[in-house]
């Protein structure tokens, strides 16, 4: 399910297949599902990338009571997204440490 931070091989097959990937399908998602487990995490990809999206989430949910939450408090024109200097100083203005 979307959201679950995970995808399944039929998830991977439908981006695949969404993207034109015409090499060894089996191959790719065998390299990446390193545990076995019949999932991809971002943990397995990008285990730095995964560490420190993890400290944001909690740090979000500590700051702010949620990921939405932190979104729409750093939304300071109230557009409704975020530009990246929006973020950044939203940020950093909130004592979140790179």
């Amino acid at each position: 399910p979307i959201g679950a931070g995970k995808a399944s091989w039929d998830d991977f097959k439908r981006a695949a297949l969404k993207i034109h990937f015409k090499e060894d399908l089996p191959g790719c998602w065998a390299a990446m599902d390193s545990d076995g487990s019949g999932a991809i995490t971002l943990r397995e990809i990008d285990p730095v990338a995964a560490s420190e999206l993890a400290r944001f989430r909690c740090f979000a949910h500590d700051e702010f009571g949620s990921v939405l939450l932190a979104f729409e408090a750093l939304d300071k024109d109230g557009s409704g997204s975020l530009t990246l200097r929006e973020f950044m100083r939203g940020l950093n203005g909130h004592g979140f440490k790179e």
